[in-house]
This record gives C-alpha cells, sequence and structure tokens, in this order.
C-alpha cells in the first residue's frame, strides 16, 4: 500500500512517496510517469547520488497537473 501526500506549486503537485517492499527507483518511476525517465526527475529532486532507495525513505515525486 502506498502513501502519498501533495503540495500545490505552480501547476506542479509534488507528491510524497515511502519506499515499501518491493519498491525500486525503477518501479517508482513507472508508477508516476509511466517511464524508465521519471528515474531522472526522481533522482533530481531528492538529490540521490545512486539508485538505491531504502524502506521507509520519503521521496518528493514532482507531477505536472
Amino acid at each position: 500500500e502506498q502513501k502519498t501526500v501533495a503540495d500545490k506549486t505552480d501547476g506542479i503537485t509534488q507528491r510524497y512517496h515511502v519506499v515499501v517492499p518491493g519498491d525500486t527507483l525503477f518501479t517508482i518511476a513507472i508508477t508516476y510517469y509511466h517511464s524508465s525517465e521519471g528515474m531522472d526527475i526522481i533522482r533530481d529532486w531528492n538529490k540521490l547520488d545512486s539508485d538505491e532507495v531504502q524502506l521507509g525513505q520519503k521521496l518528493k515525486v514532482p507531477v505536472k497537473e
């Protein structure tokens, strides 16, 4: 079960995704962007140096409305 919270700013809804068992950066990108290109967006917004995500980690996920 995924948890998200949204804050709206300038046509972008910034969601927060809490990493659950089985999540990878790739699966999170597919969930929100339907493309692996979302990995770069998530990595940039969260200042991640790698594709590693940790259980319980709260990630910013900007989505255009």
